[in-house]
């Protein structure tokens, strides 16, 4: 017998008893999604005060992570005059609401970040901004004065004058507060459900 047929024969047979599954092509590495351990809100920069009144423009978004160790908030600035100065800082409400449209229950910034470091910034030639800022204080303890509300990001002309502002969606599930207060409600839902013991 011819010997190249011999060996083509070989591999034929040796092919037979390979999975079918093997053959295929291996797939494809999946995208390396956030830590099930880290909370991720994300926040959209709308004009709020005077620009508010003549445009809908969206000034750009930011994203907040808290994570079990590290944390960090991403933000994205669009429609900035190049070369312009600005500031920007992630606050949280004093109160119950939306503080973008509520001015009388915004923040100071908040103190889980230094916020010398980013501020104040300068736009590109393009008239746009793009920086991660980390920390590892985030959130701060109901003592140091983190209030239980919503987080929030906004930003600001040099003169401190607040013309886009974002709210982070979800954020008050990353204060000890909002989970006690949650707590609470569910175990009077029960209560509701069961009515009263005896």
């Amino acid at each position: 017998m011819d010997v190249r047929k011999l060996s083509a024969a070989a591999v034929v047979a040796a092919l037979a008893f390979v999975p079918a599954g093997a053959l295929a092509a291996k797939p494809k590495p999946k995208a390396k999604k956030p830590s099930p351990r880290a909370k991720v809100y994300r926040a959209k920069l709308r004009p709020v005060g005077a620009d508010a009144l003549y445009t809908n423009v969206r000034f750009g978004r930011a994203q907040l992570v808290d994570g079990k160790k590290n944390n960090k908030v991403t933000i994205h600035v669009r429609h900035l005059t190049p070369g312009g100065t600005y500031l920007w800082h992630v606050h949280q409400a004093t109160g119950p609401g939306d503080p973008c449209a509520d001015p009388s229950i915004a923040g100071p910034p908040y103190a889980g970040w230094d916020w010398t470091k980013v501020d104040p910034f300068t736009a590109n030639a393009a008239g746009n901004y793009n920086k991660t800022f980390k920390t590892r204080t985030f959130p701060i303890s109901i003592a140091a004065g983190d209030t239980g509300f919503v987080y929030y990001v906004n930003v600001h002309f040099a003169d401190g004058t607040v013309f886009a502002c974002g709210k982070f969606k979800g954020s008050r599930k990353a204060t000890p507060k909002f989970k006690k207060q949650q707590a609470r409600k569910r175990r009077a839902a029960q209560r509701r459900r069961h009515g009263p013991r005896h």
